[in-house]
């Protein structure tokens, strides 16, 4: 029997929730941080059942938020998983960069969903989103008194 901290779950990041390993999709794209990411266009050619995962080699390796984003820019819509040296102190970031979910150990899915609850809002702006500090009008209607 393996013990908690080697069990793995794979959290999904827009709901806050768990879904048991065994549910899991195999990836058609596993790659490294210290790896090259596929191509644009190898990628926007994929559907949305396809599954890519980003192992990060260590968890300050900024890489790994990079590759999502560029994937997501890309076109590609399926399931993105961050999986390797993440932790739960990344876990809105991770979301908002495009991963889907992220594989975490069992023992820290309360310091996940805690994690993805800790921020009321973004201190950055950022258009059509509803967790922004600001509002597209607001911020409008503020320069326009000027």
């Amino acid at each position: 029997m393996r013990d908690d901290d080697t069990q793995r779950q794979l959290f999904d990041l827009a709901a806050g929730m768990v879904t048991d390993m065994q549910d899991r999709r195999i990836a058609d794209y596993v790659f490294a941080t210290s790896d090259s990411p596929p191509a644009d266009d190898e990628i926007a050619g994929l559907n949305t059942s396809r599954v890519i995962e980003i192992s990060f080699d260590k968890f300050s390796d900024g890489r790994g938020f990079t590759y999502a984003r560029r994937i997501r820019d890309s076109g590609f819509s399926g399931m993105l998983i961050a999986s390797g040296h993440v932790i739960a102190d990344q876990a809105e970031y991770l979301r908002r960069c495009g991963f889907s979910h992220a594989e975490i150990p069992m023992a820290k899915i309360a310091d996940w969903q805690s994690a993805l609850s800790a921020m009321p809002a973004y201190f950055q702006h950022m258009a059509k989103s509803p967790r922004s500090r600001m509002v597209t009008s607001a911020m409008q209607h503020k320069y326009d008194n000027n």
